[in-house]
């Protein structure tokens, strides 16, 4: 062996060079291999302190070329006092199980004792088995405790109960094994139908233990967590609380309690492992652990039972143990440099330089993470009402740069700058300035000139003192400006609730007090904006040190009773402060690396000592980064893509028809075209001859599409079979992408048990009904998609933002469904935590992601959460009805917000679909009750009227759907002897109270109650007809229609291009149901078929429309062109309303060869329509036997303009038309730079109207317009994107609609309006000008009136809105 070792030295010294420095002296000749660990940064204080080191000793040899396997005991710790001197430390090799990667790790564990201001390192010495070097055999009492826990895995029993725990209720806990116990037995926890109801259901389990020994100390707490039975996730806090010797509560957890909340899913393993630190006042911890196994209905809210009540759940492995972890390998110190103290222990400043900052909070650690409102005024990092800032700085640079250097920047509550120092570029002189919000929220500042030197040490410090309403800068000691004290004070608080407005961490923070600052730069994290400088030394007092001139004294700071935060950067980027948990937790951004990729080797071999670096942690490439990217990986935005030329795409119409008896039966549908299908609608009602029978509707499922009705399905059909659950996680993070979306959700619904004045937080019904809303409701439903698929979540709230982490793999990953993002870890492969960018902000900064919302600011505590039993989409279809799901709309949105108030048009979301309950009596029972009423042929119709007409007779029809009501419409023609013989009447709750909507005045008519304003935002209603005794009345051909909101983006029948196999989810159906399934295909033709209309794609290539504008009455020409290959055949018009002509009827076209073009025109009469009406037509193009269908629509309208851009009068400057297939006739004008085109416009009614513009914007282009009427002066604008939060009614926005978080919104195609140009009738000149990268295809303007906006905002921004109904 000794040979061996001599020959691998040769072969060292002859390929790699030896690490710097001569190594130390070895410390026994029997061991062969030596590797060396360290702190990181120098000790605070001489307690001797448990360290661990997960040393990888068997990739080490490995990456060595070693041969031979480690030998655990042969493991020698070796400390060195100040001399040198080495000094063996008792130590111990364990393991753990490392959830995240799956695998046992080992570590050194031992207690290091070195002096204060040093730095920790200790020798490790190991060797191999061949060695046969026997293990040590040391006191236990000398080495780290293991666990203080005792009984941690509930091996020992008191009772039924386990020792040295407390439990209860005791009825609900018992002793058992289950597949993951790691020992003789496991806790579980079980509530099911036998449970008594008296017994409560929120379980806790704690334990205390001392912890004197360990107080100021680093800790790991680990634990085994499993809902084996848990239909709808079971909700888990744990807390480590900690006590003083008086018994007293501190306000800070030793660890997080945010990291160790959470939803636990069904089946799967949680296996915690956190790391924190025990207070300094610390004698005794309480591990407290709550669960509430209690399932409430998302509808009802009451408490649910029966089977989806039950519960077990799993506990096992329970540690908490002291122990500071030294990283292997070791810290590279990155962004730490010489500093400016030379008698500090490693005298490092930090270099703050790019995206460089270092991020805290202003408040204490008890309100970010415990919810205390005022812990103590000196728990905060800041001086409340005077205080002041300072530090050693070196910049990059000298005064006169002419650039704006910021040094410190805060902000408070809603992102409001509260405080900041800089050194202003040459617009400000390059002066030193110093502001700060007093606590009224009044902005103070003062500035006076600062000779910085470049690389030149320079102490920095700012004061303020409200009470003397004073700030004054000291350059080098000497002040250099000072604000006069004013005549009286600036408003300052102590406390949060006191009398002043405030600008602190809450909106009615009555403090002055920063949320979240940032050393050496701007709290947006700009580049631009760095300090670039070096900053040592910094520190927050909470009173003005100084008030005349002084000398800076280059020494390291100690923490006095006025200190509120002390950065050493001594290696380390938190800091301390003299009160509470005397801790302040900095938040690093730095590009560099943490880690060293090798680690140091050292080997002895006849007397003497080789050194290498072995490469044992190789960095990721950057290549990794950009494969495993969301953006790279998933859809998250609308793709760009080439639009074909909508004269060439022949549509066809298509539909499948089955009748579905079975929940087994399955079927194949084919579709066929150049392109995805567009689906257009699924109905179902009950098969001839089925009689009354109510059944549940039985949906379509489409190959292997989700079906989102219930949990159940959500369960079997998402991510089914994938049991990595890395790849689950992102299957499921796919789906939540593609059927949801950012647009605030400021809608209500009224449920048959309560009011909801908005429609948040749901999982089912976001999914299938309204899957538009903030950052909030968004992650809540894809966190419970995570639980759906078996992986435990937990809502993780940030700064003005809502996050969710899904917990697999042994740890949080976070997933961001608002800006559609996950973020990576260093590996550039794993899913990072909000943990993990907390700690590594540059997680975030090097995807283009600000840091603010991640960040901790406010006072939060997390909250034990509550099972939830979702809206059920069980859809009862019943005689008489027909259900029909739509991806078109129908423009009928539930539009009621709060308390049933209107909602603007604006904020209607400019994507959703519509369905219809369509019901007609018949002569069995089936949807409606028939009291003395009979059904009797008339014509091709029925006829409803009494059996005994001497007695009161009814119809009552109680409509109940799983979607929301946007709309319900009455219709047929009765007849009566007098009035009041028939009267109808609606019931919201189930017939208790009746509201009568219409009574017959006259002996005859047609029926149409229009009742949407009661019916929306509802699950339910109840229509009552009254036939009153005497009254002759009669009913005929009687329909009910009830319109619904669907989310097509979710609907399992959805057909892709090619064979569908159909199978059928929901049900089962109890009775035979008949389904038609209508989608349209698109093929590329040959033939391309042009209308002289306003021709545009919306939402990609899944909508296209075809305009023309009718003022109302007038007669309007049908322009129709034909190209392509030769043809013979005639076009006419179909789908005419009634009063509607066109002439001639029909005309001949032929076209001779290839290449040329045919033309016909056609001319249109409508009938008198009122404004925004608008009409679905067809051209009809038949050919030897052939059809070819062209839909368009006619909106009449008193237009003053509708015309393509290029068809302007004039086009000006840097505009010019260009060729573009997709766009209307085929051409835009494009804006190379200063540009504008003008237009006549022919205004037909006096009053304000709104121009509406088809515009985009090439990247990094101009979004500004100007628009002038008749040469006045023009107006300027800026293209705005709607988001629900805001309307179109400012006048300085062209709005446009779309989902939020999209970069490339205005990169679309899309029509913004411009409301509020007043316009006489007549003559008019519009000219509008635009900057470089805009694109301008079609403007269209329209009187200013609700109905012309509404039919507008259908048909330019409301992407699949058919007029029809489809």
């Amino acid at each position: 062996m000794k040979c061996r070792l001599a020959a691998l030295c040769v072969l060292w010294i002859g390929s790699a060079a030896a690490l710097p420095g001569e190594p130390a002296e070895w410390w026994n000749p029997e061991w062969r291999l030596r590797t060396t660990v360290e702190r990181p940064a120098p000790y605070g204080s001489e307690v001797a302190r448990p360290v661990e080191v997960a040393v990888d000793f068997a990739r080490l040899l490995e990456k060595a070329g070693l041969p031979g396997k480690f030998a655990p005991g042969s493991l020698r710790v070796v400390e060195r006092d100040s001399s040198g001197k080495p000094s063996e430390r008792p130590s111990a090799w364990r393991t753990q199980f490392d959830p995240e990667r799956g695998t046992w790790q080992g570590y050194v564990a031992w207690i290091a004792r070195s002096p204060a201001a040093s730095v920790g390192s200790a020798d490790i010495y190991f060797d191999v088995e061949e060695r046969g070097i026997k293990p040590p055999d040391y006191d236990p009492a000398l080495l780290p405790a293991e666990n203080l826990l005792a009984n941690p895995g509930f091996e020992r029993l008191a009772g039924r109960l386990p020792e040295a725990w407390e439990a209860a209720p005791a009825a609900l806990v018992q002793s058992d094994r289950f597949r993951h116990t790691t020992g003789k037995r496991s806790l579980k926890v079980v509530v099911d139908e036998s449970t008594r109801a008296d017994i409560g259901r929120e379980i806790t389990l704690s334990q205390r233990v001392d912890v004197r020994r360990y107080a100021g100390q680093e800790i790991v707490f680990e634990c085994d967590l499993m809902a084996e039975r848990a239909a709808y996730g079971a909700p888990v806090a744990i807390t480590i609380e900690q006590y003083r010797d008086d018994g007293s509560r501190i306000p800070e957890d030793a660890v997080e309690p945010r990291w160790l909340n959470i939803e636990l899913a069904q089946g799967q393993l949680v296996q915690f492992r956190e790391r924190g630190r025990f207070s300094e006042l610390a004698a005794t911890a309480r591990v407290l652990v709550r669960m509430r196994c209690l399932v409430r209905d998302a509808d009802t809210a009451t408490v649910v039972t029966g089977p989806d009540a039950c519960f077990t759940v799993w506990l096992d492995r329970f540690v908490l143990r002291p122990g500071e972890r030294w990283p292997w390998p070791a810290a590279t110190g990155a962004g730490f440099v010489p500093g400016a103290l030379a008698d500090a222990p490693l005298n490092r400043g930090f270099e703050f330089t790019g995206l460089r900052r270092v991020a805290f909070n202003g408040a204490s650690e008890a309100t970010l993470a415990n919810g205390y409102d005022d812990p103590d005024p000196r728990s905060v990092h800041w001086g409340l009402a005077a205080g002041t800032l300072e530090f050693w700085c070196r910049p990059a640079w000298s005064a006169d740069d002419g650039q704006e250097r910021v040094f410190f920047d805060s902000v408070a509550y809603g992102h409001r700058l509260h405080s900041r120092l800089r050194k202003l570029g040459g617009g400000g002189n390059s002066d030193l300035e110093f502001s700060i919000a007093d606590a009224g929220g009044t902005l103070r500042s003062v500035r006076a000139f600062a000779p910085f030197q470049r690389d030149a040490w320079h102490h920095l410090a700012a004061t303020w003192d409200f009470s003397q309403a004073r700030l004054a800068l000291f350059f080098d000691g000497k002040r250099i400006g000072q604000s006069s004290p004013g005549e009286s004070p600036w408003p300052s608080s102590l406390v949060s609730k006191g009398t002043t407005a405030g600008i602190g961490i809450a909106e009615n923070d009555s403090r002055s007090l920063p949320m979240q600052a940032f050393l050496g730069g701007d709290a947006d994290c700009r580049a631009d904006r760095a300090a670039e400088a070096v900053l040592d030394e910094v520190r927050i007092s909470d009173c003005a040190r100084y008030d005349a001139d002084f000398a800076p004294q280059r020494r390291q700071f100690t923490v006095d009773e006025q200190t509120r935060a002390l950065w050493h950067f001594e290696n380390q980027w938190h800091a301390v402060h003299a009160a509470d948990d005397r801790f302040v937790r900095g938040h690093l951004a730095c590009e560099l690396p943490r880690q060293q990729e090798t680690v140091p080797l050292d080997m002895y071999a006849d007397g003497k000592i080789e050194s290498r670096p072995v490469a044992v942690r190789p960095r990721a490439p950057e290549s990794r980064l950009a494969e495993n990217r969301a953006a790279n990986r998933l859809t998250v935005t609308r793709p760009f893509q080439r639009l074909p030329d909508p004269r060439f795409v022949e549509y066809r119409s298509r539909q499948a028809e089955w009748l579905i008896a079975s929940p087994d039966d399955t079927f194949t549908v084919t579709a066929s075209g150049d392109w995805e299908p567009l689906m257009e609608s699924l109905t179902f009602e009950p098969a001839g001859g089925t009689g009354a029978a109510e059944t549940a509707i039985p949906h379509w499922r489409a190959g292997d599409r989700v079906v989102p009705l219930s949990v159940a399905t959500l369960n079997e059909t998402l991510a089914p079979g994938i049991d990595d659950e890395a790849r689950r996680a992102l299957e499921v993070f796919r789906y939540a992408l593609a059927t949801t979306n950012y647009f605030d959700a400021h809608y209500c619904e009224t449920l048959p048990a309560r009011h909801r004045p908005r429609v948040s937080y749901t999982l089912v019904k976001a999914l299938n009904i309204y899957p538009f809303d903030q950052c909030g409701p968004l992650n809540h439903t894809l966190r419970k998609l995570f639980l759906t698929a078996g992986i435990s979540s937990q809502d993780c709230s940030g700064t003005h933002h809502q996050f969710e982490q899904a917990f697999y793999l042994g740890s949080w990953r976070l997933f961001d469904l608002s800006p559609r993002v996950y973020w990576l870890n260093r590996d550039n492969a794993t899913v990072a935590s909000r943990r993990a960018f907390e700690d590594d902000l540059y997680l975030k900064l090097r995807e283009g992601s600000g840091v603010q919302s991640a960040l901790r600011g406010r006072r939060h505590r997390p909250s034990l959460g509550t099972a939830e039993r979702p809206h059920s989409m069980e859809f009862p279809l019943r005689g008489g009805e027909q259900v029909r799901f739509g991806w078109w709309n129908e423009g009928r949105w539930f539009e009621l917000t709060g308390n049933r108030e209107p909602i603007h048009l604006a904020k209607i979301p400019p994507y959703f679909g519509n369905g219809s309950i369509l019901y007609q009596p018949r002569r069995e029972a089936g949807a409606g009750e028939l009291e003395n009423l009979a059904l009797a042929p008339l014509g091709d119709g029925l006829v409803l009227r009494a059996i005994d007409p001497q007695r009161h007779a009814r119809l009552l029809y109680r409509v109940a759907c799983p979607y929301i009501l946007s709309d319900a419409l009455v219709r047929g023609a009765w007849r009566a002897d007098r009035p009041d013989a028939l009267r109808a009447s609606v019931s919201f709750d189930q017939g208790k109270t009746w509201k009568k909507v219409w009574r017959n005045a006259e002996p005859r008519g047609e029926l149409a109650i229009d009742l949407r304003a009661q019916a929306a935002a509802r699950y339910i209603y109840w229509l009552k007809l009254d036939f009153e005794p005497d009254g002759g009345a009669s009913l005929a051909d009687l329909g009910v229609r009830t319109t619904f909101v669907v989310s097509p983006l979710s609907l399992p029948a959805t057909l892709r291009r090619g064979e569908n196999r159909i199978t059928v989810a929901g049900g089962p159906a109890e009775t035979p149901v008949k389904s038609v399934c209508r989608w349209v295909e698109r093929h590329r033709s040959d033939l391309g078929i042009g209308i002289d209309a306003i021709s545009y794609y919306l939402d990609g290539d899944r909508s296209h429309r075809r305009l023309l504008v009718a003022p109302g009455g007038a007669s309007l020409p049908i322009e129709v062109t034909i190209e392509g290959r030769r043809c013979e055949g005639e076009v006419s018009v179909e789908g005419l309303p009634p009063g509607w002509t066109v002439a001639p009827e029909r005309q001949a076209v032929a076209l001779a060869g290839d290449g040329g073009h045919a033309r016909a025109r056609l001319l249109l009469k409508p009938a008198s329509a009122p404004p925004g009406e608008i009409r679905r037509l067809e051209l009809v193009f038949r050919e030897a036997g052939q059809v070819r269908r062209t839909p368009f629509e006619v909106l009449a309208a008193p237009a003053g303009l509708a015309c393509e851009a290029e068809a302007c009068a004039a086009i000006e400057g840097g505009a010019e038309v260009q060729d573009s297939a997709e766009n209307s006739q085929g051409r835009i004008v494009a804006f190379t730079g200063q540009g504008r085109l003008s237009c006549a416009a022919n205004v037909l009614e006096e009053g304000p109207h709104a121009l509406w513009l088809r515009a985009r914007w090439e990247p990094g282009g101009s979004t500004q317009l100007d628009l002038a009427v008749d040469g006045a002066e023009p107006r300027r604008l800026t293209a705005a994107a709607m988001i629900g939060f805001t309307d179109w009614d400012d006048p300085r926005r062209a709005h446009t609609k779309c989902f939020a978080h999209f970069g490339e919104a205005h990169g679309h195609w899309a029509w913004y309006r411009i409301g509020d140009v007043p316009l006489e009738a007549g003559q008019h000149r519009l000219t509008l000008s635009a900057q470089r990268g805009a694109c301008l295809d079609a403007l269209v303007l329209l009187p200013q009136t609700p109905d012309c906006d509404r039919a507008a905002m259908n048909l330019f921004q409301n992407w699949n809105y058919a007029c029809d109904g489809r």
